[in-house]
């Protein structure tokens, strides 16, 4: 196979080819899943650690929150092994490293806060740090109910300091409810429609 220069244009043209194709593979292979599995864990969990906290003020509840990592990765192999695979663009691959790199992160923040003794606002810190994930995947993806409410997650989060402890868990969860469930559920639709 004979390699040649593109031109201005043509260049243009295969990159709007390869959103435009990461886009329907996330409207039809499963984008809006990866986003309810994520929400929905995160939901739950918090669900349950603000019910822990409130019904016993053992801050031991606090562990649960390692389940989201976990049960997320879990679901997420399962659900990467029922969907059939497909070609990976250039923009797949940003938007994965995007995820792997925040998905790190979120990760190492809560570890390095516990062995350090080190004391921020682990959950603002988190929640801004995914958010910023989704407005970036909605960005890249040119998908607009995705970045707006990515952006309106990153506000949120900003906002989650002026509320005490028990309450900052009902703002993290109501986050990924406006920003991972409800752009799931729309990413669903258009699949279904399709």
């Amino acid at each position: 196979m004979e390699e040649r220069n593109l031109n201005n244009n043509e260049s243009l043209e295969l990159i709007a080819q390869m959103i435009m194709a990461t886009k329907t593979k996330l409207e039809r292979g499963g984008g809006g899943s990866i986003f309810l599995i994520w929400g929905y864990t995160t939901l739950l969990t918090a669900i349950v650690v603000y019910a822990g906290l409130a019904l016993t003020g053992n801050p031991m509840y606090s562990w649960i929150w390692f389940a989201i990592p976990i049960v997320g990765s879990l679901l997420m192999l399962l659900f990467k092994r029922k969907r059939t695979k497909r070609v990976t663009t250039y923009i797949d691959r940003v938007i994965s490293y995007v995820w792997t790199v925040i998905g790190c992160i979120a990760c190492l923040i809560p570890i390095v806060s516990i062995f350090l003794d080190y004391r921020f606002p682990i959950i603002t810190v988190i929640g801004i740090l995914i958010m910023i994930g989704v407005t970036l995947t909605g960005l890249i993806i040119e998908f607009k109910a995705l970045w707006i409410c990515g952006i309106l997650g990153i506000a949120l989060s900003l906002c989650m300091p002026f509320f005490s402890g028990m309450n900052q868990i009902i703002i993290f969860a109501a986050i990924f409810v406006i920003c991972m469930i409800i752009p799931g559920h729309i990413l669903k639709c258009k699949e279904k429609r399709r």
